[in-house]
Protein backbone atom coordinates (compact mmCIF):
# COMPACT_ATOMS: atom_id res chain seq x y z
CA UNK A 1 0.00 0.00 0.00
CA UNK A 2 1.02 3.54 -0.96
CA UNK A 3 1.06 6.14 1.95
CA UNK A 4 -0.53 9.41 1.25
CA UNK A 5 3.22 11.29 1.59
CA UNK A 6 4.76 9.00 -0.66
CA UNK A 7 1.66 9.76 -3.15
CA UNK A 8 2.16 13.25 -2.47
CA UNK A 9 5.63 13.40 -3.52
CA UNK A 10 4.71 11.22 -6.96
CA UNK A 11 4.07 14.18 -8.63
CA UNK A 12 6.79 16.15 -7.69
CA UNK A 13 9.18 13.64 -8.50
CA UNK A 14 7.46 13.55 -12.58
CA UNK A 15 8.03 17.06 -12.86
CA UNK A 16 11.26 17.16 -12.07
CA UNK A 17 12.38 14.27 -14.28
CA UNK A 18 10.61 15.71 -17.20
CA UNK A 19 12.13 19.09 -16.60
CA UNK A 20 15.52 17.38 -16.47
CA UNK A 21 15.10 15.76 -19.69
CA UNK A 22 14.03 18.22 -21.12
CA UNK A 23 16.80 20.53 -20.08
CA UNK A 24 19.66 17.48 -21.53
CA UNK A 25 17.34 17.53 -24.83
CA UNK A 26 17.50 21.25 -25.50
CA UNK A 27 21.16 21.54 -24.33
CA UNK A 28 21.94 18.84 -27.11
CA UNK A 29 19.73 20.98 -29.78
CA UNK A 30 21.40 23.90 -29.07
CA UNK A 31 25.32 22.45 -29.12
CA UNK A 32 24.34 21.03 -32.67
CA UNK A 33 22.74 24.09 -34.09
CA UNK A 34 25.58 25.97 -32.24
CA UNK A 35 28.16 23.23 -34.59
CA UNK A 36 26.08 23.65 -37.63
CA UNK A 37 25.47 27.21 -37.67
CA UNK A 38 29.43 28.16 -36.70
CA UNK A 39 30.56 25.41 -39.33
CA UNK A 40 31.67 23.45 -37.25
CA UNK A 41 31.18 19.61 -36.76
CA UNK A 42 32.48 17.35 -33.89
CA UNK A 43 34.55 20.61 -32.86
CA UNK A 44 36.26 20.69 -35.97
CA UNK A 45 35.40 23.27 -38.39
CA UNK A 46 33.93 22.01 -41.86
CA UNK A 47 36.69 23.21 -44.19
CA UNK A 48 38.92 20.95 -42.62
CA UNK A 49 36.39 18.19 -43.15
CA UNK A 50 36.28 18.95 -46.52
CA UNK A 51 39.85 17.05 -47.01
CA UNK A 52 39.80 15.00 -44.20
CA UNK A 53 37.79 11.78 -43.12
CA UNK A 54 36.79 10.22 -40.01
CA UNK A 55 39.38 7.76 -40.76
CA UNK A 56 42.02 9.96 -41.20
CA UNK A 57 41.49 12.18 -38.22
CA UNK A 58 40.85 8.62 -36.16
CA UNK A 59 44.58 8.09 -37.40
CA UNK A 60 45.82 10.78 -36.18
CA UNK A 61 44.69 10.80 -32.66
CA UNK A 62 44.47 7.25 -32.03
CA UNK A 63 47.71 5.33 -34.14
CA UNK A 64 49.92 8.75 -34.21
CA UNK A 65 48.76 10.10 -30.42
CA UNK A 66 48.02 13.48 -32.05
CA UNK A 67 45.87 15.74 -29.65
CA UNK A 68 43.14 18.06 -31.71
CA UNK A 69 42.41 20.74 -29.16
CA UNK A 70 38.67 20.74 -30.79
CA UNK A 71 36.47 24.25 -30.52
CA UNK A 72 35.62 27.65 -31.98
CA UNK A 73 37.06 29.94 -30.17
CA UNK A 74 41.32 29.33 -30.54
CA UNK A 75 43.19 31.73 -28.44
CA UNK A 76 44.05 35.16 -30.25
CA UNK A 77 47.80 34.85 -30.90
CA UNK A 78 48.19 38.60 -30.80
CA UNK A 79 46.63 38.86 -26.91
CA UNK A 80 50.43 36.77 -26.07
CA UNK A 81 52.23 37.82 -28.71
CA UNK A 82 51.25 41.26 -29.37
CA UNK A 83 54.78 42.63 -30.69
CA UNK A 84 55.84 39.53 -32.76
CA UNK A 85 52.46 39.38 -34.35
CA UNK A 86 52.13 42.83 -35.43
CA UNK A 87 55.99 41.94 -37.43
CA UNK A 88 57.02 38.82 -38.92
CA UNK A 89 55.37 36.82 -36.64
CA UNK A 90 56.53 34.27 -33.18
CA UNK A 91 58.37 31.66 -33.88
CA UNK A 92 58.89 28.62 -31.27
CA UNK A 93 61.23 25.62 -31.24
CA UNK A 94 61.04 21.92 -30.56
CA UNK A 95 64.33 21.18 -29.04
CA UNK A 96 64.80 17.96 -28.57
CA UNK A 97 62.61 17.36 -31.38
CA UNK A 98 61.78 13.51 -30.66
CA UNK A 99 59.55 10.90 -32.85
CA UNK A 100 56.35 9.87 -30.88
CA UNK A 101 54.46 7.52 -32.68
CA UNK A 102 54.94 6.19 -36.73
CA UNK A 103 52.46 4.32 -38.20
CA UNK A 104 55.26 4.13 -41.19
CA UNK A 105 56.14 0.63 -42.06
CA UNK A 106 60.04 0.95 -42.71
CA UNK A 107 60.41 3.02 -39.92
CA UNK A 108 59.21 -0.11 -37.53
CA UNK A 109 62.46 -1.47 -35.85
CA UNK A 110 64.66 1.41 -37.51
CA UNK A 111 63.09 4.78 -36.10
CA UNK A 112 61.44 4.25 -32.88
CA UNK A 113 59.45 6.38 -30.36
CA UNK A 114 61.88 8.51 -29.13
CA UNK A 115 64.35 8.59 -31.75
CA UNK A 116 66.13 12.35 -32.14
CA UNK A 117 64.88 14.33 -35.29
CA UNK A 118 66.32 17.46 -36.16
CA UNK A 119 65.45 20.44 -33.91
CA UNK A 120 62.88 22.53 -35.64
CA UNK A 121 61.32 26.45 -35.73
CA UNK A 122 57.69 26.73 -36.22
CA UNK A 123 56.35 29.87 -37.10
CA UNK A 124 52.74 31.60 -36.59
CA UNK A 125 51.53 34.75 -38.56
CA UNK A 126 48.85 37.16 -39.56
CA UNK A 127 46.12 35.12 -37.57
CA UNK A 128 42.24 35.29 -38.43
CA UNK A 129 40.18 34.92 -35.96
CA UNK A 130 37.06 35.70 -38.07
CA UNK A 131 37.45 32.86 -40.72
CA UNK A 132 39.67 30.50 -38.67
CA UNK A 133 43.19 30.89 -40.41
CA UNK A 134 46.77 31.67 -39.89
CA UNK A 135 49.92 31.28 -41.84
CA UNK A 136 52.29 29.00 -40.99
CA UNK A 137 56.02 28.37 -41.55
CA UNK A 138 58.69 25.17 -40.98
CA UNK A 139 61.96 24.85 -41.01
CA UNK A 140 65.18 22.58 -39.67
CA UNK A 141 66.19 25.68 -36.83
CA UNK A 142 69.79 24.67 -36.92
CA UNK A 143 70.34 23.78 -40.47
CA UNK A 144 70.13 25.22 -44.02
CA UNK A 145 67.08 23.54 -44.19
CA UNK A 146 64.57 24.52 -46.76
CA UNK A 147 60.88 25.48 -45.53
CA UNK A 148 57.82 24.54 -45.56
CA UNK A 149 55.13 27.62 -45.71
CA UNK A 150 51.57 28.11 -46.03
CA UNK A 151 49.16 30.90 -46.01
CA UNK A 152 45.40 30.28 -44.78
CA UNK A 153 46.40 27.38 -42.54
CA UNK A 154 43.21 26.38 -40.29
CA UNK A 155 43.53 26.81 -36.52
CA UNK A 156 41.04 25.46 -34.38
CA UNK A 157 40.63 25.44 -29.86
CA UNK A 158 39.61 26.86 -27.09
CA UNK A 159 41.35 28.78 -24.36
CA UNK A 160 44.44 28.68 -24.97
CA UNK A 161 44.36 25.28 -26.57
CA UNK A 162 45.00 24.94 -30.04
CA UNK A 163 45.78 22.56 -33.14
CA UNK A 164 46.57 23.76 -36.32
CA UNK A 165 46.00 21.86 -39.65
CA UNK A 166 48.16 23.59 -42.83
CA UNK A 167 47.96 21.30 -45.53
CA UNK A 168 50.63 20.97 -48.19
CA UNK A 169 51.10 20.50 -51.69
CA UNK A 170 53.97 19.69 -53.39
CA UNK A 171 54.45 19.66 -57.52
CA UNK A 172 56.39 17.00 -58.56
CA UNK A 173 57.58 15.69 -62.56
CA UNK A 174 55.43 12.35 -61.45
CA UNK A 175 52.38 14.37 -59.49
CA UNK A 176 51.64 16.12 -56.62
CA UNK A 177 52.01 15.27 -53.49
CA UNK A 178 49.53 16.19 -50.13
CA UNK A 179 50.47 15.93 -47.27
CA UNK A 180 48.90 17.81 -43.19
CA UNK A 181 51.50 19.31 -41.17
CA UNK A 182 50.22 19.71 -37.60
CA UNK A 183 51.05 21.35 -34.64
CA UNK A 184 48.81 20.95 -31.15
CA UNK A 185 49.90 23.04 -27.72
CA UNK A 186 49.07 25.21 -25.18
CA UNK A 187 49.77 28.59 -25.36
CA UNK A 188 51.73 30.64 -23.07
CA UNK A 189 53.54 34.29 -22.31
CA UNK A 190 56.70 31.81 -22.43
CA UNK A 191 55.56 29.57 -25.60
CA UNK A 192 53.98 26.26 -26.06
CA UNK A 193 53.06 24.04 -23.36
CA UNK A 194 52.60 20.15 -24.38
CA UNK A 195 53.75 20.84 -27.78
CA UNK A 196 52.50 18.12 -30.72
CA UNK A 197 53.24 18.28 -34.25
CA UNK A 198 53.08 15.56 -36.75
CA UNK A 199 53.24 15.02 -40.45
CA UNK A 200 50.69 12.57 -42.37
CA UNK A 201 50.30 11.31 -45.92
CA UNK A 202 46.88 12.43 -47.78
CA UNK A 203 48.06 11.23 -51.49
CA UNK A 204 50.81 10.43 -52.76
CA UNK A 205 50.44 10.41 -56.29
CA UNK A 206 51.68 6.37 -56.44
CA UNK A 207 55.62 8.65 -56.16
CA UNK A 208 58.19 5.90 -54.97
CA UNK A 209 60.39 7.18 -51.72
CA UNK A 210 57.28 8.89 -50.69
CA UNK A 211 55.65 7.49 -47.63
CA UNK A 212 52.64 5.41 -48.00
CA UNK A 213 48.89 7.23 -48.21
CA UNK A 214 47.04 7.12 -44.55
CA UNK A 215 50.37 6.85 -42.73
CA UNK A 216 52.58 9.64 -40.76
CA UNK A 217 54.86 10.30 -37.77
CA UNK A 218 54.54 12.45 -34.73
CA UNK A 219 56.65 14.63 -32.37
CA UNK A 220 56.97 15.80 -29.13
CA UNK A 221 59.26 18.42 -27.28
CA UNK A 222 61.87 16.21 -25.12
CA UNK A 223 61.66 19.09 -22.78
CA UNK A 224 57.35 19.06 -23.16
CA UNK A 225 58.08 22.92 -23.81
CA UNK A 226 58.59 25.01 -27.52
CA UNK A 227 60.46 28.43 -26.72
CA UNK A 228 60.32 31.35 -28.66
CA UNK A 229 63.15 32.44 -30.50
CA UNK A 230 64.16 34.02 -33.63
CA UNK A 231 63.51 32.78 -36.98
CA UNK A 232 66.66 30.71 -37.79
CA UNK A 233 68.95 32.48 -40.34
CA UNK A 234 69.46 30.57 -43.85
CA UNK A 235 67.45 30.06 -46.67
CA UNK A 236 64.91 32.95 -47.37
CA UNK A 237 60.83 32.17 -47.07
CA UNK A 238 58.80 32.57 -49.57
CA UNK A 239 54.80 31.73 -48.89
CA UNK A 240 52.78 32.25 -51.85
CA UNK A 241 49.28 30.52 -51.38
CA UNK A 242 48.98 26.64 -52.18
CA UNK A 243 52.47 26.94 -53.53
CA UNK A 244 54.98 25.32 -51.36
CA UNK A 245 58.65 24.92 -50.72
CA UNK A 246 60.07 21.14 -50.67
CA UNK A 247 57.95 19.13 -48.14
CA UNK A 248 61.54 17.56 -46.66
CA UNK A 249 62.54 14.55 -45.23
CA UNK A 250 59.72 14.02 -42.48
CA UNK A 251 57.51 12.53 -46.02
CA UNK A 252 59.89 10.34 -46.71
CA UNK A 253 60.31 6.89 -46.05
Amino acid sequence: MIRISEVNRLPAVGVFITIIAFLLISCGTESNDIDETDGFRDGILNEIWELLDEGMISSLENDLGMPIHRGANPPDFSAFFDEEMRGDGVTFEMAPHLLHRSTVESDQGNNEPGTPWAPRAFRFSNQNLQNYTINFATRASQTDDNTVAANGSYIIGFDNHFTMFAFLENVRGEGVVKSLRMFSGILTDQGVSEPYTSTFMIDNSGIRGVIPNGTGRSFVDGDDFAEIIPWPEGNSMSIENQVYTDLENEIYK
